[in-house]
């Protein structure tokens, strides 16, 4: 990819992002990332990413089409589901020498 694609995705980055800013600094930057990329398998998979982001992609996201990040968010119930499962709670002599180690970080004196 030639620095001049890189400027025209950076570009195209201004215009779907409204507080995305790029200088000469970010396009050198971004242009050592890339230039071994096609710029247009960037552009499709920056196409791709602003359906479905709020935010700027990296670099990353560009190149490999953000497969390898998982974006899901889990629903409320399987947020339940993870945070009823039983724990074993800590024995009581982990409790006291959690509490002992924080009373010495914060400086109390067992009274």
């Amino acid at each position: 990819m030639t620095k001049k694609d890189v400027f025209n995705l950076l570009d195209l980055i201004a215009e779907f992002y409204e507080k995305f800013e790029f200088d000469q600094k970010k396009l050198d930057s971004w242009h050592a990332a890339l230039q071994s990329f096609s710029f247009e398998k960037a552009q499709k998979n920056l196409l791709a990413f602003v359906a479905v982001s709020q935010f700027p992609p990296k670099v990353a996201d560009l190149v490999d089409g953000g497969e390898g990040v998982s974006r899901y968010v889990p629903g409320i119930q399987e947020t339940i589901a993870v945070l009823n499962v039983d724990q074993k709670p800590a024995s009581d002599n982990v409790i006291l020498e959690e509490l002992a180690r924080m009373r010495k970080i914060l400086g109390i004196m067992k009274g």
